[in-house]
């Protein structure tokens, strides 16, 4: 294996892993124990004779060849790879310099990359005729007998021990094949890492008195550090990164655009620390799926650019990517799913590990465009467009009249803690365009999600749910394009989605909707909603949400702010007949359109909607103040204006099926209406 490495950090690679090596972590210890111990005999008396019989030694011994197997290819790695039924290890040492019997022998390696869980067996290889360069399954040797088994979680940096069968193992060239059985695959370091320590075999044996130490390679190893060949300067521009091109292969170094790597490869390998550059072209059909960690001071990223690394900058303005634009290849790295009867296939972008940041991407096509469940990542300029089922015959009401039958397509799916979205870019998701859940102490800024496409109009467009909580949203647009057929939950909180934070978002055509008894404590502040040519658009408040906060917000030609409820299908508290309690509205306003304030018939299941309050409001240029189609009790306006409004109130029922009762403050001011101050 070759590795690459900057002049500066190969001049001090040897100082690094030196320091590394005495550091004083409990396994490096131990490790170090053992090799002082390689250089003491500690001589042992026959007990029948009273003579020297053996001393006992104990060598540290390290790889001379170390590799892993992954479906069809072999990879010669900074770490080595284990994943059920996927991929195999496998590790050579040579130990023909014993000259004695082996009592004691413990296989140690180091976890990097990517932890994990489950068992590995260690086995005996049946033979040792193979090299790390040319190692593929084809090749590769087969197990003999188990030697040795470990079944724990792997914690990234811990160093794992494994005693092994000493009967089973002779001085001679030894290979151990390692396999996993477990739910988490995971990585090791190799003898190539330029930072953590390799495999290593510590053998205890008895050794003929007098007998020369054998020599280990701890030295050459050492010497591997240093790269075998440093290419010149201006075969690469950008240090420490990997370029990936339409035509890479993942037989290249990836190390310039001439030699680079296939983009699954590069997806595949990357670890911690890699900067992986991907080139614009069309990438066609492929599921991408990241398979290690980065750490905290070392994210993995994948950066797209057009012609030179760094030539896409957004300058926290939005996506580069406006509504109205077509997908371009040449622009940034494209990937494009399979479409069967109207129906997009497959996924695009599986990142479910920690500290992966990906950004200047477009993806087109698919059932699911990106889907992360790891820690502390980013996604920045994300593009991703015609997500799920647009079959004609599929699409309610004039194809089916099952209205959850194209509920298809989920264009990001983040589940991940301290997640970033910035800049990204969503058009016709059929289901859901933004989803958050269960993530918390996310940041999202910037974001824009479109719906235009009538046979399968978004069905949520930015959702917020299953115990998604304290996340901030910044400077984020949504907006229902044209007289769809769904009216689309534009920014919509449901189920356990509580303390998270909204500034400036803006909507258009589509409703900010908080629905059930666990959403409650978010905040609103400064967010705007338009109605569209059919004045859609509202607040909605419905099933028991409570306690959330709207401020400065404004509502234009559209529905007004509205409480509901309905039967939900859920059998516990979230379906609670109340129709939104204990909000406040702050100095938000709401004008030209049909109603201030919507008491709503939606399903009419009795439910009240009460104790909610309106401070320093104000209601202009409105058909009425008021819908009054379900109970209401106990809520009030404080210090608001009402203006140029036509009508007090309107129901549906000729004789007036509920009583407004609703509260006004000798602050609030009447002006200009069409009714009396009541």
């Amino acid at each position: 294996m070759k590795i690459y490495l900057t002049r500066a950090l190969g001049a001090i690679l040897l100082s690094v892993f030196t320091s590394f090596y005495l550091s004083c972590a409990k396994d490096t210890d131990i490790l170090v124990d053992n090799v002082i111990d390689s250089k003491d005999e500690t001589e042992e008396k026959n007990p029948e004779n009273g003579t020297e019989d053996f001393v006992v030694r104990t060598v540290v011994f390290s790889p001379i060849e170390d590799a892993h197997t992954q479906d069809t290819k072999g990879y010669n790695q900074y770490v080595l790879r284990l994943e059920q039924q996927r991929r195999s290890s496998y590790v050579m040492f040579d130990l023909s310099a014993l000259n004695g019997e082996i009592t004691d022998i413990i296989l140690q390696f180091t976890v990097d990359s990517d932890e994990g869980d489950g068992n590995i067996d260690i086995y005996k290889g049946q033979s040792s005729n193979w090299s790390e360069k040319e190692l593929e399954p084809s090749n590769a040797p087969q197990k003999d007998v188990l030697l040795g088994s470990i079944n724990t979680h792997y914690d990234l940096g811990t160093t794992q021990k494994i005693t092994l069968n000493e009967s089973e193992i002779f001085p001679e060239r030894t290979t151990f094949v390692l396999n996993h059985t477990g739910s988490n695959d995971l990585a090791f370091a190799s003898k190539e890492h330029p930072d953590r320590i390799g495999p290593k075999l510590v053998v205890t044996y008895n050794a003929v008195p007098g007998s020369e130490v054998p020599e280990t390679n701890e030295e050459e190893e050492e010497e591997t550090q240093e790269p075998e060949e440093e290419p010149a300067p201006d075969d690469r521009t950008f240090e420490d990164g990997f370029f990936v091109t339409t035509n890479g292969s993942p037989d290249n170094d990836g190390l310039t655009e001439a030699t680079a790597w296939s983009i699954e490869h590069a997806f595949e390998t990357a670890v911690a620390g890699n900067i992986i550059y991907i080139k614009a072209g069309d990438y066609g059909n492929k599921q991408l799926i990241v398979d290690n960690s980065g750490l905290e001071d070392k994210p993995i990223q994948f950066i797209g650019y057009t012609n030179t690394p760094g030539d896409i900058i957004t300058n926290d303005q939005g996506s580069t990517f406006n509504y109205g634009d077509a997908l371009n290849p040449n622009t940034m790295p494209l990937i494009s799913g399979i479409v069967q009867n109207g129906e997009g296939q497959g996924d695009g972008i599986i990142a479910n590990e920690n500290y992966i940041e990906i950004s200047n991407f477009q993806i087109t096509k698919y059932d699911r465009g990106l889907i992360t469940s790891g820690d502390y990542c980013a996604f920045k300029n994300i593009v991703i467009t015609e997500i799920g089922d647009f079959n004609p015959s599929h699409s309610f009401p004039t194809g089916t009249s099952n209205p959850q039958l194209n509920y298809s397509g989920f264009a990001m799916s983040l589940e991940g803690n301290h997640t970033k979205v910035s800049d990204c870019f969503v058009l016709n998701a059929g289901a859901e365009g933004i989803r958050i859940s269960l993530g918390r102490f996310q940041v999202h800024e910037r974001n824009k999600v479109y719906s235009d496409n009538n046979i399968n109009p978004s069905d949520y467009y930015y959702l917020i749910t299953n115990g998604a909580r304290s996340n901030t949203f910044r400077d984020c647009y949504i907006e229902r394009v044209g007289n769809l057929e769904h009216e689309g939950h534009g920014l919509s909180l449901k189920v356990d989605a509580s303390l998270n934070e909204f500034y400036d978002v803006s909507i258009k055509n589509t409703k900010i909707e908080c629905s059930f008894s666990e959403v409650f404590d978010n905040v609103f502040e400064r967010c705007t909603i338009e109605g569209g040519s059919d004045r859609t658009g509202l607040i909605l408040v419905a099933n028991g949400a409570h306690n959330n906060i709207f401020r400065e917000c404004t509502i234009d030609n559209a529905g007004g702010i509205t409480f509901r409820d309905w039967n939900d299908g859920f059998a516990d508290s979230r379906d609670e007949t109340d129709a939104g309690n204990n909000n406040q509205f702050i100095s938000c306003v709401v004008k030209n359109g049909k109603v201030g304030i919507n008491f709503d018939i939606w399903d009419e299941l009795g439910a009240v909607a009460h104790n909610n309050t309106f401070t320093d409001c104000e209601f202009r240029d409105l058909d009425n103040l008021f819908f009054v189609n379900r109970p209401n009790e106990l809520n009030r306006m404080e210090n608001c204006i009402v203006e140029n409004v036509t009508a007090f109130s309107a129901s549906v029922f000729k004789n007036n099926k509920y009583t407004l009762d609703f509260q006004f403050d000798e602050n609030t001011q009447f002006i200009n209406n069409g009714f009396d101050k009541p």
